[in-house]
């Protein structure tokens, strides 16, 4: 028998093994589609941009025009305008908002509940970065350096918790492969004495060895391409190749 129809018949019958070895089935494509399926449930269409996700509210002893429209555009928080400081602490116990910032002529009051540490340094740089907008308005600062924020994704767009999920999930799909598919294969062969017997006949090891690779590979690239197509069929995956 030639190398080429030798090769052909230990990869037909490599290939008719693993799509009748359940194990191997459930392992290569199943398992992965679970974790698909899973995270994309909790993460899918949540998209990482920079909208704020802290709300505080502003009182102005002596009201400006000018400086709340400095506040609200260059805050990075969602800015509340309070016309009388009860009603913004009542917002603030209420929990409608995160902190209250009193602004008089001389100092700036930050007004929140306490009792977490992690807030209390929040609060900290919140009232730094709200004294530097007020300075800068007040006082006609322009900026010297220009910053310009590039979007964290994927070439420089946006992108969701779940297209960064499926980089892994795919990964987990490549490492199914070859951990639950070779391993329990020649793991296999070996307990029931097959690799014994082929070491006996004319089949060359390097052939031998190259179809059950091509084959697991093969395996792996329709495991990879079912998560993809699961992905952007379900989910709306945004990854571009």
């Amino acid at each position: 028998m030639s190398k080429s129809k030798q090769f052909k018949t230990i990869f037909k019958a490599f290939a008719i093994e693993s799509l009748r070895n359940k194990l191997e089935v459930f392992f290569t494509i199943f398992f992965p589609l679970i974790f698909l399926v899973i995270f994309g449930a909790l993460y899918g269409g949540n998209t990482f941009d920079d909208t704020p996700d802290m709300r505080i509210g502003v009182y102005l002893t002596e009201y400006s025009a000018e400086l709340e429209n400095a506040l609200k555009e260059n805050l990075p928080y969602y800015v509340n305008v309070y016309d009388d400081p009860d009603s913004m602490n009542i917002a603030v116990k209420d929990g409608d908002i995160t902190a209250g910032v009193v602004l008089s002529d001389k100092k700036i009051s930050i007004l929140y509940v306490e009792g977490d540490m992690q807030k209390n340094s929040e609060m900290s740089m919140m009232g730094n970065i709200v004294e530097n907008v007020v300075e800068k308005s007040v006082n006609n600062f322009t900026d010297v350096i220009e910053v310009t924020e590039i979007p964290e994704g994927i070439d420089g767009k946006a992108a969701s918790d779940f297209d960064y999920l499926l980089s892994g999930i795919i990964s987990l799909s490549m490492l199914s492969a070859g951990m639950f598919s070779v391993i329990n294969l020649f793991g296999r062969y070996k307990k029931t004495g097959v690799l014994s017997r082929i070491s006996v006949t004319p089949i060359n090891p390097s052939t031998f060895l190259l179809s059950s690779t091509l084959v697991r590979l093969l395996m792996s690239y329709i495991s990879v391409f079912i998560v993809i197509l699961v992905s952007f069929v379900m989910f709306n995956a945004q990854l571009e190749f």
